[in-house]
């Protein structure tokens, strides 16, 4: 059976389960550490441990940025018709980090304080506890622009079924793709909202329990793995391949059983 999945759709759904796959290996580099260091006893230098989990939260911020870039593409192509290189989309990905990566900067390289951490026991805080702010520009900005992208982008393609009074394959291939990144826009932005709001607490001298900061973390590792599968869920072509997959590989085995019940038989008759 050749695949009726289309290269824009290989390649929105690649991209962002690749980058899942990637901020969930990150953001589990610190869970490694804090375990290694919990269960052997084994002191983690300062500079490491910090690294590390600042890391983590670039980690994190990647399931919220490339969703926007991969909307912006899409824009480009079926609203202004502009062709943008692949560069401009680096730079815009550059650009989209930028809170993220100076709030990284600030904690590894500017920040010199040392305050008691209840993870690795002491941790270097940002210069300004308005810093942690910027970490959560990119989880705003992105999915919301991304969002308005892909209703105006909906809104283009209902005028144009509207005008031709029909709807094309094509038309409905742009529009379950278009829904897939909302799916993949909106499930980051209610995972990371509980880490949002207890890092606001946190901000302002509240003391947050330990529990709860590991429910938060645990739902953005958990939507942010699952939402890959999600966008699948919206694109007729990528269920049509699953499902034949999974049938082929059924019959596959019924034949061989089949085949081996047969051999077994002849062998009967033949003693």
């Amino acid at each position: 059976m050749k695949s009726k999945v289309r290269k824009d759709t290989f390649r929105v759904v690649v991209t962002s389960s690749v980058t899942s796959i990637f901020s969930l290996l990150l953001y589990s580099l610190c869970s490694y550490l804090w375990w290694y260091s919990y269960l052997t006893d084994t002191g983690i230098p300062l500079y490491i441990s910090n690294t590390v989990c600042q890391v983590r939260f670039f980690g994190q911020n990647l399931i919220f940025v490339i969703p926007f870039i991969l909307s912006v593409w899409r824009y480009n192509i079926i609203i202004t018709k502009i062709n943008f290189n692949f560069l401009f989309y680096i730079i815009l990905f550059i650009v989209s980090m930028c809170p993220t990566l100076y709030s990284f900067l600030d904690s590894v390289v500017i920040s010199n304080k040392v305050e008691v951490n209840d993870i690795f026991t002491y941790s270097i805080p940002y210069t300004s506890p308005f810093i942690s702010f910027l970490y959560f520009i990119t989880q705003i900005f992105c999915p919301v622009v991304s969002i308005l992208l892909s209703l105006l982008i909906l809104a283009k393609i209902r005028n144009h079924i509207k005008q031709t009074q029909r709807a094309t394959g094509a038309d409905n291939h742009m529009k379950y793709l278009t829904y897939s990144l909302i799916i993949n826009s909106i499930m980051p932005f209610i995972g990371g909202s509980p880490n949002f709001v207890l890092y606001t607490m946190f901000s302002f001298d509240q003391q947050i329990p330990r529990i709860c900061w590991n429910i938060s973390e645990s739902i953005i590792l958990t939507i942010g793995g699952i939402t890959p599968a999600l966008m699948i869920a919206f694109l007729p072509s990528f269920k049509v391949q699953i499902l034949h997959f999974l049938c082929c590989k059924k019959n596959h085995v019924q034949t061989i059983t089949t085949i081996g019940q047969t051999i077994a038989t002849v062998q009967r008759k033949k003693k």
